[in-house]
């Protein structure tokens, strides 16, 4: 009786520790807050169209990634708002294209970085009476995506987010839903 009365006590005690630690913690693990620092402090939604680099494919960097550029197109569309945003390829913004060559409307780039890691994984198998089974060594690559602003007038590159994700929509989201509540905040 007093082993199940402590067990019961100590469960109680665990859950509302984890409760309120997961409530006092919920925006920095669960929010994903981009590096502050990423933001150019000139830079005003208002005022700029923001020029979103196209996703490139992995191993053709010269060509589109058609199904992560469109994610991020709807991130934007999704999250941006009135405020406008244009999808680039390199060539765009190339020293021989004037497309968007007045620096006061098209200041800022935000480019993606990818970095992709190879790791050794086997796993297991696990069958439907419980039992395991270890699977046979395998390469397994795993590509993260994070993104950076620059700055086309004073050539600056800026600190990237610190989220980078296999997920686009969980690195980039944060950073749009950032740059809408600065630009929230920038006018009260």
């Amino acid at each position: 009786m007093k082993k199940n009365l402590a067990f019961a006590f100590s469960a109680v005690l665990f859950l509302m520790t984890f409760s309120a630690f997961a409530q006092k913690n919920n925006t920095s693990v669960m929010g994903y807050h981009p590096n502050k620092y990423m933001f150019p402090e000139n830079f005003n939604p208002e005022k700029h169209v923001l020029l979103v680099m196209q996703l490139p494919k992995r191993n053709k960097p010269n060509q589109q990634h058609k199904a992560g550029t469109n994610e991020i197109e709807n991130v934007f569309k999704n999250r941006y708002g009135a405020y406008q945003f244009q999808i680039i390829a390199p060539i765009d913004i190339s020293a021989d294209s004037t497309k968007y060559a007045d620096l006061g409307i098209y200041r800022f780039i935000l480019y993606n970085t990818a970095t992709t890691t190879d790791r050794v994984d086997g796993g297991y198998t696990i069958y439907s009476d419980g039992t395991r089974n270890p699977n046979l060594p395998a390469r397994v690559a795993t590509t993260t995506i994070d993104f950076y602003f620059y700055d086309r007038l004073t050539k600056t590159a800026y600190p990237s987010s610190e989220l980078r994700n296999s997920i686009l929509s969980m690195t980039l989201g944060p950073i749009v839903s950032t740059i809408v509540e600065n630009a929230k905040l920038k006018k009260e």
